[in-house]
């Protein structure tokens, strides 16, 4: 086929594959992953390649998506492909991480792609994306308000990832396909407006093709130079790695976000938009301890005692316990009560201290803060909050801080001390 040559110099500059790997196809049973794989089959045995195809089976249009697995499974029999399949619930995925179809879909595919690899001693995954992808994530990330980073398009590699495919356009693609007489199967929700990309493959692009006849070069010209800025500025940005907010707050904008551009991908496994790292910056500009920004997936982005913190919020329940006579246990803690003798001994690996109370009122319990908690200390009325703030104590451990009361008062606070109307033995 004549765009082979294409993917062939594809292949060359980018120097995706050495002689010899292992090489993954992702194989959808689509045009551009067939074409991909008879591509990958006619360079095997000039560089000594051995290939595998990986399918994931969505199940979200049913008789459709069995017919593209049973494809898939015949095309790699065909061939002598060894090919692992996966299939995978969408739905369930959607409605335990709240992610969209296509995100949820997308990172299903990406994880068993990787999963593979690692478990076969793969070096690289070939995908079979094409020119018209690349030139609609760009109009798609414009659209979306992304920044120079989105306007890079789709890397032609990125680690185990290859596009061999990436300078042919889809067109190209189907008619050698069909002129060749080599089968694949279409995916009907391509062909509808359902779908944010599918507007802009059917109605945005081809306008903008009589515009310039020239499209998918312009583009990849101009990703092409924003990506040479984008990967100095990065390197810029790994430099000066800090969590520190004031320095952050120094630095040039164009650094800064991409410091936290890196953190976030490093600290939750997804790539933040422009949206979410303009509210982190935000949050660095406030500069205030314990304020915070929800990012997605359950991670949140905050500030504690001078630094930038990003990891997932763990939702406490709080706990209260009753103390018995004698010894109990609370969160891996030892408390042991002598009510005869109005006395209570607080011991964890770190703390020893046995204190006497005044006249206990009502049941003694263990238990995690509440909102208004206050303390007598040194002959002030204490506000709790204000003491963990005043002592530096992370947010993300003041919940599981173990506090003695009675039915009116607290005694004793962890990592504070006891209250005034008790005495320490």
């Amino acid at each position: 086929m004549k765009n082979f040559k294409t993917a062939q110099n594809t292949v060359k500059e980018y120097e995706m594959v050495k002689k010899s790997e292992r090489v993954l196809v992702a194989l959808s049973g689509g045009p551009d992953s067939v074409y991909l794989f008879n591509f990958l089959l006619s360079i095997k045995e000039e560089l000594e390649l051995t290939l595998f195809a990986a399918h994931v089976n969505h199940n979200l249009r049913k008789d459709e998506a069995k017919r593209d697995e049973e494809f898939c499974r015949e095309l790699c029999k065909r061939h002598g492909v060894e090919l692992f399949v996966l299939s995978a619930d969408v739905e369930s995925r959607c409605r335990e991480t709240g992610e969209g179809t296509e995100e949820a879909a997308r990172n299903i595919r990406y994880g068993f792609f990787e999963r593979v690899a690692a478990e076969n001693g793969i070096d690289k995954i070939a995908l079979g994306h094409n020119a018209d992808d690349f030139v609609e994530t760009v109009i798609f990330n414009f659209i979306r308000g992304a920044g120079s980073k989105g306007l890079c398009g789709i890397p032609a590699v990125r680690e185990k990832f290859i596009r061999p495919l990436i300078d042919i356009p889809k067109s190209d693609i189907e008619s050698e396909l069909t002129e060749n007489g080599i089968e694949f199967m279409t995916d009907r929700t391509n062909l509808t407006d359902d779908y944010t990309r599918n507007k802009i493959r059917h109605n945005i692009v081809p306008v903008m093709k009589e515009i310039n006849p020239s499209l998918y070069t312009a583009v990849k010209r101009t990703s092409k130079a924003l990506a040479e800025d984008n990967g100095y500025l990065m390197q810029e940005a790994a430099i000066v790695m800090t969590d520190d907010v004031e320095f952050l707050n120094e630095m040039p904008k164009a650094i800064s976000f991409r410091v936290i551009f890196a953190k976030v991908i490093e600290k939750c496994g997804f790539t933040p938009d422009n949206a979410m790292i303009s509210r982190i910056r935000a949050l660095l500009k406030d500069g205030r301890t314990s304020k915070k920004t929800e990012l997605k997936n359950g991670y949140i982005a905050k500030i504690s005692y001078g630094k930038l913190v990003i990891e997932r919020e763990s939702k406490s329940e709080g706990f209260c316990v009753i103390l018995n006579d004698g010894e109990n246990r609370v969160k891996n803690c030892d408390i042991t009560l002598k009510t005869e003798e109005n006395t209570i001994t607080f011991n964890n690996s770190l703390i020893n201290i046995t204190f006497k109370c005044g006249k206990i009122v009502g049941e003694l319990t263990a238990r995690s803060r509440r909102e208004g908690d206050r303390i007598r200390l040194h002959g002030v009325n204490r506000s709790v909050k204000k003491l963990f703030i005043d002592e530096k104590i992370p947010c993300s451990h003041r919940d599981e801080i173990i506090i003695i009361t009675d039915a009116e008062k607290i005694l004793f606070i962890e990592n504070i001390g006891v209250a005034d109307c008790c005495e320490v033995k």
